[in-house]
């Protein structure tokens, strides 16, 4: 990592956490998680275990937390904090906990969410063990509204109403002593794929409980999805707190097309999640290739396949953990130039203002998605920036407000398509947020979009200008942005 990065995340972390704004809290309605009373759905990363000598433990820094916000718009992070393996709480309490609180403190100073996750696959066999740490959590970090429990991560297949009921209940019960509604999350039978299980007898005795639902693409498909809507329609919610886009043993290729069905759902009934994992271990699940920096300022080079699917996902997500009512609309001046679209050319922005549909957004369970211009079914990724498709809309029985439905502009260089579209091509993984690439009209450090949003050739990656901030990084319209003065100085 250059010197100047490294000075920026120092800068970005020494910021007192009083300096940043709250996050709005997380409550349940019916089968809505919902931010601050919105449904929303938050895009994020899963730190590998943090056991001792596991290899993902040296991640566990604040300047990785720090990263995934900035380059990678990051909204959730996950704890995975190991328990009764070689290496874990049990062995060693202290520098698991300890790990554990980095990512968390630093997922509060950066204005995310944070999943303190008891990452274990018999955690009723240590209930006692389980109730003392979550009460020490809820002490600290209680009052804080990025944090979220997850006091299970993983049963196997045991009874959901004879053992992992009542485990949960008795955590939850001292946590609820403490912190009176953070959100909770708990684990589900079958390595937390039985979530129609845990809806027939939901808990029913605390409020602002979820529960977890995992996947991994190469394995699992529409069947397990089937069984979230089963979970759904009961009643309950739901967060995917670890999904892979390989194979459920951790390892394969990329399983690119079911990924991007899930996404869809995801996107569809807003359910938040966290990719599994943030490692440089040799195996398909990680993001990082090994010999990764730990402590973050990754290029594209440093990212596996599934590291470049994922960022793509995660950058384009389009929601925003803070205060104000964020997501991915924006205003003209906003949507050129994303920290995800390194390609540009000087036509590439202007149907943003000059399509018919340009104006028009989607009322989307709440929170307002433009419309796209070119796609005309499901997801799209137009103009820097996610987009939904009129008959998307209105088949999940939102409304479209504004403009009418016909375009008569487009842009020969916004084909590119979320990872979330369930129709991808071969060319599609050139415009993900890791891509290098950029225009010859684009290739200086302060060359200007059409849309009169000045973007910067950030070691080979584009990155907006910011408006408002004159010196280092800031946080501008939904998106990482550099000032004028760092840009010049690379």
């Amino acid at each position: 990592m250059s010197l100047i990065k490294r000075t920026l995340l120092m800068f970005a972390m020494l910021t007192p956490i009083a300096a940043y704004a709250d996050v709005p809290p997380l409550s349940v309605s019916g089968s809505q998680v919902l931010s601050g009373g919105e449904a929303k759905s938050f895009a994020g990363n899963s730190y590998f275990w943090s056991n001792n000598g596991w290899g993902g433990e040296k991640f566990y820094n604040a300047e990785t937390v720090t990263w995934l916000k900035q380059d990678w718009n990051t909204t959730l992070v996950r704890a995975a904090m190991g328990v009764e393996d070689a290496g874990g709480y049990l062995d060693d309490a202290t520098g698991n906990k300890n790990r554990l609180k980095a990512i968390v403190d630093s997922a509060i100073a950066n204005d995310i969410y944070v999943i303190i996750d008891w990452h274990s696959h018999h955690a009723e066999d240590n209930q006692a063990a389980a109730i003392s740490f979550f009460k020490e959590m809820a002490t600290t970090y209680g009052s804080y509204n990025n944090v979220i429990y997850e006091i299970y991560n993983e049963p196997l297949s045991v009874s959901w109403s004879g053992t992992i009921k009542p485990y949960a209940e008795s955590v939850i019960a001292a946590i609820r002593a403490i912190d009176p509604d953070n959100l909770i999350i708990v684990g589900t039978p079958n390595w937390s794929q039985d979530v129609d299980a845990a809806s027939n007898d939901p808990i029913t005795s605390y409020s602002n409980i979820a529960y977890t639902l995992h996947f991994y693409a190469g394995t699992h498909g529409e069947s397990l999805r089937d069984k979230a809507r089963t979970a759904m329609n009961n009643g309950i919610a739901l967060v995917a707190t670890e999904w892979g886009s390989v194979n459920a043993d951790g390892d394969g290729a990329v399983a690119e097309h079911e990924a991007n069905a899930w996404m869809d759902f995801f996107r569809e009934h807003n359910i938040s999640h966290a990719n599994w994992s943030l490692n440089d271990k040799s195996e398909g699940a990680s993001v990082l290739k090994p010999g990764a920096s730990t402590t973050g300022g990754w290029s594209a080079s440093d990212l596996t396949a599934s590291g470049i699917y994922v960022k793509n996902v995660i950058s384009n997500w389009g929601t925003s953990a803070g205060n104000s009512s964020s997501n991915s609309s924006s205003s003209s001046s906003s949507s050129s130039s994303s920290s995800s679209s390194s390609s540009s050319s000087s036509s590439s922005s202007s149907s943003s203002s000059s399509g018919s549909t340009a104006s028009m957004s989607c009322n989307w369970y709440g929170s307002p998605v433009p419309v796209c211009n070119n796609t005309h079914t499901s997801w799209g990724y137009e103009d820097g920036q996610s987009c939904i498709s009129v008959s998307e809309c209105e088949n999940a029985g939102q409304t479209v407000t504004g403009g009418s439905s016909s375009s008569s502009s487009s842009s020969s260089s916004s084909s590119s398509s979320s990872s979330s579209s369930s129709s991808s091509s071969s060319s599609s993984s050139s415009s993900s947020s890791s891509s290098s690439s950029s225009s010859s009209s684009s290739s200086s450090s302060s060359s200007s979009s059409s849309g009169g949003a000045s973007v910067c050739n950030w070691y080979g990656t584009n990155y907006p200008m910011c408006q408002n901030q004159s010196t280092g990084w800031g946080w501008e319209n939904q998106q990482s942005c550099i000032s004028p003065s760092t840009c010049s100085s690379q």
